[in-house]
């Protein structure tokens, strides 16, 4: 069957790049743990599986396994032909492979999303993992390194311009001028910065917070934490979501004369964006790399006819471009 559950009985025998081997061990149900690949030849055991799917990859069938440790992981077996109960079974026409579920209260997705091998042993059981995975499987996001995601580290806003360019499909640019004092031509984000200035979605900081910071204004403020405020209006300018402006605000500490007001509430009602609990938003909090994952792969996945501003800033960024994704 192509889905169900099922007693998975293995023998470990070859282990193949990465692996998260205390992870493999949780699986089986076994105490301890392993801090090399050579300890993991010698076990076997059986885990029982509460969910799975056989899907056509172009290295063979897959199993995609759910078990009650880590019900949103997903651990990949590789088989070509599939073995089950020690027979080779015949490879079935192909079968698509699943997609993310995209937020019960929003529309399907519109973008076509496939999984790919989890690198990251930091997501395993965290909440976004479906949307981290999706987004780095698309090339958005990256790790902080080969085998970490740093789920809970603040994004500075460097990173996050170059996920929200990639994410939304907008053309980079490098003018021979930077606009921004600290953001030059050997910069690494500098093509992902000019881009989103063209294409309308970033502004700067004030001349006050140049100065402060050693900045002649304009100056970006690429290597400061993301605000969780800032996050929204950036979403919210690029996307152009229909503006949800309740006289009676949302959150404490979000009043109708915060600056973000709009974006927040805006993107709380679509479900992008939620406060830290019912009644508190944290407008200031450098918002964390697995949020900002979420609300970007969410609003990414929103109905194209919610977000008018797209079209709009592909086309300024276009208009400039002399690099293109």
């Amino acid at each position: 069957p192509t889905t169900g559950q099922l007693l998975l009985t293995y023998q470990v025998t070859t282990i193949i790049g990465s692996i998260a081997y205390d992870n493999l061990y949780q699986m089986a149900g076994l105490p301890g743990s392993f801090s090399a690949a050579s300890q993991l030849t010698s076990f076997g055991g059986q885990v029982q599986i509460t969910s799975y799917n056989v899907v056509s990859t172009s290295t063979g069938l897959a199993l995609t396994l759910g078990y009650n440790d880590y019900p949103n992981a997903h651990y990949r077996a590789y088989y070509a032909p599939l073995i089950i109960d020690g027979q080779p079974t015949p490879t079935p026409a192909p079968i698509t492979s699943p997609t993310p579920p995209s937020s019960p209260t929003l529309p399907p997705p519109t973008l076509t999303w496939g999984y790919c091998d989890n690198p990251f042993i930091d997501i395993i059981g965290n909440q976004y993992y479906e949307q981290i995975l999706a987004l780095y499987c698309k090339g958005v996001v990256s790790g902080i390194d080969p085998a970490h995601f740093g789920p809970d580290q603040p994004a500075n806003r460097a990173q996050f311009v170059k996920m929200l360019m990639l994410g939304f499909d907008i053309p980079r640019v490098s003018p021979s001028i930077p606009h921004f004092d600290d953001v030059n031509q050997g910069f690494w984000a500098y093509p992902y910065i000019e881009g989103a200035y063209y294409a309308g979605l970033i502004s700067g900081y004030d001349a006050n917070w140049c100065e402060t910071h050693g900045f002649y204004y304009p100056c970006y403020g690429a290597g400061a934490s993301i605000t969780r405020a800032q996050l929204a209006h950036m979403i919210e300018g690029a996307t152009g979501f229909p503006p949800h402006t309740p006289s009676q605000p949302t959150y404490n500490d979000v009043p109708t004369t915060n600056w973000a007001y709009r974006d927040i509430e805006t993107l709380t009602y679509y479900n992008i964006m939620s406060g830290i609990d019912a009644h508190n938003f944290e407008p200031n909090l450098a918002a964390r790399r697995d949020e900002l994952s979420y609300s970007l792969y969410e609003a990414i996945n929103t109905n194209p006819s919610l977000m008018p501003n797209i079209a709009k800033a592909r086309a300024r960024a276009r208009a400039k471009a002399t690099v293109t994704p």
